[in-house]
């Protein structure tokens, strides 16, 4: 925006130069020359206050990051223009990705998801203190003194229905909690989407309101023109030319809030689309699957070298050679079959 203001001034400072030839030579009254320094000093006050935006700005900036950045860092941005090019031609397939709830995947509905998982099994925790416990218990009993020994094996089964059956009323009480959790679900859900498409909508109207400030610019500047070459010649009023300059201006500034209002709009975009670099976008749209108990033992089982056994019986250990007849013909029984290396390596030493 400062830039902005910055070519406004020197169009002015044009004028002004204009209109003190004109005053010297008599042809104009000086009170038109006082009404071009009005004008720049309200330009030079919203300039100063743009600074102070700027400064504002990179302070938030600062505090939020916690780094300092180096003086003139706003001018060694882009100019808008170019960042809005950029945004409009990554945004090209945005609009399929907004409308179409199967590929989205937004932190809030995952959150809702694993907490709807996280309700479930303690549903069915409570579901199972219902039914009784059958346990087996083996209990072994040793006299140091006689030397005698005794072993009891006992089944045993223990039910615990709670006061008044409590359990199965708490076992609902959770089924209920879970079809809570996923309407509250199916509420976020919608929230996002809402929001996203929202946000989208900014993107698209801000997008579109610029080409029509870039025509009313360009408009502007052929009546600034028009407007200056009529005032020499006697058909307009000095009023006239900067109350068009001041239009002029005044589109300009609107053309830079709208783009910036466009990639603000896109940057959101990308953070609830999960498109931003730090997001991770090819991880954070698979599907996260619950732990299971049996999980590190299929790992382990899938980790394990196999390998084939020799066919020759010559490989087989004089001990093992010297065990009882079930367990001489271990070679064979093993012949073609998938074991661990551990277990070829015993068999061969």
């Amino acid at each position: 925006m400062q830039r902005v203001y910055e070519e406004n001034l020197k169009q002015l400072s044009v004028f002004e130069a204009m209109m003190e030839r004109r005053v010297r030579q008599g042809v104009s009254a000086k009170i038109e020359l006082d009404l071009m320094t009005n004008r720049i000093l309200q330009q030079q006050n919203s300039h100063q206050a743009a600074k102070e935006q700027e400064r504002i700005a990179l302070a938030r900036l600062e505090q939020m990051v916690g780094d300092t950045f180096s003086a003139g860092t706003a001018f060694s941005v882009p100019p808008l223009s170019k960042l809005t090019q950029q945004a409009k031609k990554q945004a090209v397939n945005y609009e399929k990705m907004v409308f179409d709830e199967a590929s989205f995947r937004n932190a809030t509905v995952v959150k809702e998801y694993f907490q709807i998982e996280s309700a479930k099994q303690s549903a069915e925790a409570k579901q199972a203190a219902n039914y009784p416990t059958i346990y087996a218990e083996y209990t072994y009993s040793l006299n140091h003194d006689t030397k005698e020994k005794e072993g009891f094996f006992s089944l045993g089964m223990n039910y615990e229905p709670g006061a008044g059956f409590s359990s199965i009323a708490l076992a609902n009480a959770s089924k209920a909690k879970v079809e809570s959790l996923v309407q509250s679900q199916e509420a976020s859900r919608r929230t996002v989407i809402e929001n996203i498409q929202t946000k989208y909508q900014q993107f698209v109207s801000a997008k579109d309101k610029e080409v029509s400030l870039i025509a009313a610019n360009a408009g502007n500047q052929i009546v600034v023109d028009s407007y200056r070459r009529q005032f020499i010649a006697g058909r307009k009023s000095w009023l006239e030319v900067l109350n068009a300059v001041r239009e002029q201006n005044d589109n300009q500034i609107e053309l830079v809030k709208t783009r910036a209002t466009m990639l603000g709009a896109f940057y959101n975009l990308q953070v609830d689309l999960g498109m931003m670099p730090w997001q991770e976008f090819q991880f954070n749209r698979q599907p996260e699957p619950l732990f299971q108990p049996l999980d590190p033992v299929k790992e382990w089982m899938t980790t394990q070298d196999y390998v084939d056994l020799p066919n020759s019986s010559n490989s087989v250990p004089r001990d093992i050679k010297a065990t009882p007849n079930h367990l001489k013909n271990i070679s064979e029984k093993l012949e073609d079959e998938k074991v661990p290396k551990k277990v070829k390596k015993l068999v061969d030493e």
